[in-house]
């Protein structure tokens, strides 16, 4: 069933996509009026009204595919991946907490998106799809492929899988739950649970556990969590247990814990292929990855991190850099801005029975290529490390740099808003510690939401700067929280 979109609302509708596009590097789309595409069955037989008849034979590019009306328990594919051929297309769904696409009676991907636009999936589940080969050998997109863009809003990916079962051929596992050549944008979004890998003889790439990025990688209030890159491989050339972006790295307000990988980095790896990209992170939280080399966060580009917690990191190979974070010049020069950021209690775990060390921040200088670490000296830079690697002096680092200091931050958990947070437990040498000099309104947790109807309230705004000075970190301690003295994580 076709309804008309010549309304008012659909006149709203466009504008808006049009504005998201921009903002975040996607697309535009078309500049016709859209239609809206009713999906009135459950099923996945390829008849009128299933979404895959609906995709195929009715939705043009820009139109958008409606799935709220449906009242499924799940829809499971049966032939295949749901093919996308229009350059760019809305699926909209019912929300996470109804039924999910299924894929796991298919040996594919669940959407595969061939055209160059943008792909928008909003409020919806997609469970356990199996990657998508392409004609040259690579397997890519758990859940999702894109040969253009994809922007994911109020959705979840989770339990996707891509393996590559040659044990010979030395080609690709990318992208668990998503792959896009092009450029992602998540926002209020989960990717979880999904896995890379490949037949252990293969010596080929696995990339991107969670998300593989071709493009720009834009992160709002959203969470990657337990993906991972090598299980039964050991994949050389592992990177990215949770996503790895190729091009501008944008993550602002989001969680990226507990993902891994069997080589380089277990948390997110940023490695631009070409000179005068950039990597942004805000209020923003890197907790409990493990990977050999890198626990947390590796970055081959300038970066700049504000207000955000880089804790509980993991590597596990002596000729790693760093279990926190490292910073690459083995391309070009890359400059690091901090500000407001702790890290800590990430550790080097050595075979037993030699105890484990802190090692939070290490760079890689290649020739004559250097990281350099910038000071504000207007507002200041007030970063808590507590244990440097030795490819990093002191005496690098802004000199109001607090190190050594055990922060005593609290386990990984939810403390309010969409994402889990480190608090801070009383007398941190964080509280009071930091700056704002972004001129942020919350931590990381954010502000209020407008109030369902009737009820229940609106969430708490957690503000950015509350006390006499902000807070080091992702987490502000709040003026009316009851801040406990002991259960800290980590130091002795």
């Amino acid at each position: 069933m076709k309804t008309s979109t010549s309304s008012h609302l659909s006149g709203r509708r466009r504008p808006l996509a049009a504005c998201c596009a921009a903002l975040f590097g996607l697309a535009a789309p078309e500049a016709y009026a859209s239609s809206s595409w009713l999906v009135t069955s459950c099923n996945d037989d390829g008849a009128p009204g299933t979404l895959r008849y609906v995709i195929a034979n009715q939705a043009q590019s820009g139109d958008t595919v409606d799935m709220t009306g449906l009242n499924c328990s799940s829809i499971s594919l049966a032939t295949g991946a749901i093919g996308i051929p229009q350059a760019s297309l809305t699926v909209q769904g019912p929300g996470v907490t109804h039924f999910p696409i299924v894929g796991n009676a298919v040996a594919d991907t669940i959407f595969y998106h061939t055209g160059t636009g943008t792909l928008f999936v909003n409020d919806l589940n997609l469970e356990h799809g199996n990657g998508h080969k392409l004609g040259n050998g690579l397997y890519l997109g758990g859940c999702i492929f894109s040969s253009g863009n994809v922007m994911l809003t109020r959705s979840r990916l989770t339990g996707c899988q891509v393996y590559n079962p040659s044990s010979t051929y030395a080609g690709a596992a990318d992208g668990g739950c998503i792959a896009t050549l092009g450029n992602l944008f998540l926002s209020h979004s989960t990717i979880t649970g999904c896995i890379v890998d490949a037949a252990p003889a293969n010596t080929g790439a696995l990339y991107g556990g969670g998300a593989f990025v071709g493009g720009n990688l834009t992160v709002k209030y959203s969470e990657i969590s337990n993906n991972l890159a090598g299980f039964a491989n050991y994949g050389i050339y592992s990177k990215g247990g949770g996503v790895i972006a190729r091009g501008n790295a944008a993550i602002y307000e989001s969680t990226i814990s507990n993902n891994a990988s069997r080589y380089q980095s277990g948390g997110i790896h940023i490695e631009s292929t070409v000179s005068g990209a950039t990597a942004t992170i805000t209020n923003s939280t890197i907790s409990g990855n493990q990977a050999p080399k890198v626990g947390g966060l590796y970055s081959n580009e300038p970066t700049t991190i504000s207000n955000s917690t880089i804790a509980f990191n993991i590597k596990r190979s002596q000729s790693g850099l760093s279990a926190g974070a490292v910073f690459s010049a083995k391309q070009w020069p890359v400059n690091v801005t901090l500000h407001s950021t702790l890290i800590a209690n990430n550790q080097f775990v050595r075979p037993f029975p030699t105890p484990p060390v802190d090692n939070d921040l290490g760079v890689a200088n290649v020739g004559t290529y250097a990281v350099t670490f910038a000071t504000d000296a207007q507002q200041g830079n007030f970063n808590l490390v507590l244990a440097l690697d030795s490819s990093v002096s002191s005496a690098s680092l802004p000199p109001d740099t607090i190190i050594g200091k055990c922060p005593l931050l609290a386990p990984l958990r939810d403390n309010g808003g969409e994402t889990k947070t480190h608090a801070l437990y009383s007398g941190s040498p964080a509280i009071d510690a930091g700056v704002n000099n972004l001129g942020l309104a919350y931590d990381q947790r954010g502000g209020p939401q407008p109030v369902p109807n009737p009820i229940p309230p609106p969430p708490l705004a957690y503000d950015r700067h509350s006390g006499v000075r902000t807070d080091i970190g992702a987490y502000e301690v709040q003026r009316t929280d009851v801040v406990f003295d002991s259960g800290f994580e980590g130091c002795p």
